[in-house]
């Protein structure tokens, strides 16, 4: 069953490509330590740092081995980083958003959150223009999700979900589960396309009117980069 599909889509599928990062400031440092500040939409300025800690002298080619420090009015995210000519990696990927900065993005979409969504991730893989690999989960503390659906504003409690991420053909996947049940899967590709596919269990938590009456999974499509 196909929920919505987004007014605009057209016009978006043959829109200009979006950019996704945009430096604010010159860098200031060297390759070996560092910092930038970084920019995506409406989301604030984050600052990011980068120390370089090590060589990968076993991989081929040589790989540049980096501590990385995210951080921002209300998120902060820390990693290691391996860049190669052709290749990015990351590993101990940790932190967190609160959803202060969240909202700065969704607002203009007419959406808003709550809560604080925590990141833990083991590793990823990243070639140009094509994500290979993703492991590891996001857990969100719950709360209330306020949704624009074809200019209709619904409000949704929902508790703390965890989501597991993985790759596929080139985008990122991420599985919900409430209470280890999957209660909803999500994709966006390399495209910048989001899919999203809500199963009846979703919507009885969330107190949707007539939920109990839905029994086939909920699809929406939407082009958000």
């Amino acid at each position: 069953m196909v929920f919505a599909r987004q007014p605009g889509l057209e016009r978006a599928r043959g829109g200009p490509k979006s950019t996704l990062w945009v430096t604010g400031n010159p860098p200031r440092g060297t390759l070996h330590e560092g910092y930038a500040t970084l920019r995506f939409r409406t989301f604030p300025p984050s600052k990011i740092s980068w120390t370089l800690t090590g060589l990968g002298l076993i991989e081929r080619p040589l790989a540049l081995q980096y501590h990385l420090s995210l951080e921002g009015p209300n998120h902060a995210v820390n990693a290691t980083a391996s860049l190669q000519p052709s290749k990015l990696s990351f590993s101990d990927v940790s932190g967190f958003i609160e959803s202060e900065d969240i909202n700065r993005l969704a607002g203009p979409f007419g959406h808003q959150f709550s809560g604080r969504v925590d990141i833990d991730l083991s590793s990823i893989h990243w070639r140009p223009q094509c994500l290979e690999t993703a492991v590891g989960q996001v857990n969100w503390t719950g709360g209330l999700i306020t949704l624009n659906i074809f200019d209709r504003v619904s409000n949704y409690p929902l508790p703390a979900l965890t989501t597991l991420l993985g790759a596929t053909d080139c985008g990122i996947k991420m599985s919900v589960n409430h209470q280890k049940k999957t209660v909803a899967d999500f994709q966006l590709t390399d495209r910048g396309w989001f899919t999203a596919r809500l199963q009846p269990e979703l919507l009885k938590l969330a107190k949707v009117p007539d939920a109990n009456q839905i029994r086939e999974p909920l699809l929406f499509e939407e082009k958000i980069l």
